[in-house]
């Protein structure tokens, strides 16, 4: 299995492709589980847990990584939601997201490496989270 590319390579690549990422909305008696994006798209932004998937990599197995990964969680249930379509226009990124729902078994801890400058959870959705994510909170009936 093919791991990680040069963040040149990876520019490139976005800018021309679309990338397929798998997304896991985790959930526990707190509410929901989301990071705030250090990096685009959505910077800033609070969002769903996740991140692209790796050539060969099965995608429940992309899951539960990204969801260690930005979270330090190992999650319960983990069951497929859907398939999102998602173009980030004003940056010229399209993504293709498999969407997950899974339960937190713990609370997380914010590794280092995470993609997420913090994490917190939420008892619901908000009108004010990006349009994608209130796509996902939609199809995982929150």
């Amino acid at each position: 299995m093919t791991s990680w590319i040069d963040d040149l390579t990876f520019e490139n690549m976005r800018r021309v492709l679309p990338l397929v990422t798998c997304d896991v909305m985790i959930r526990s008696k707190k509410g929901w589980l989301l990071g705030r994006r250090k990096n685009s798209p959505a910077q800033g932004e609070w969002y769903s847990i996740g991140g692209r998937l790796i050539k060969g990599e099965p995608l429940v197995v992309c899951a539960r990584r990204k969801t260690h990964e930005e979270t330090g969680l190992e999650v319960k249930n983990l069951q497929f939601v859907g398939v999102l379509e998602e173009v980030f226009e004003y940056e010229n990124l399209h993504y293709v997201t498999i969407l997950y729902v899974a339960d937190a078994l713990c609370d997380p801890v914010l590794p280092q490496t995470s993609d997420f400058s913090e994490l917190a959870w939420f008892p619901q959705s908000i009108p004010s989270f990006h349009p994608f994510l209130l796509k996902r909170f939609e199809m995982v009936k929150a």
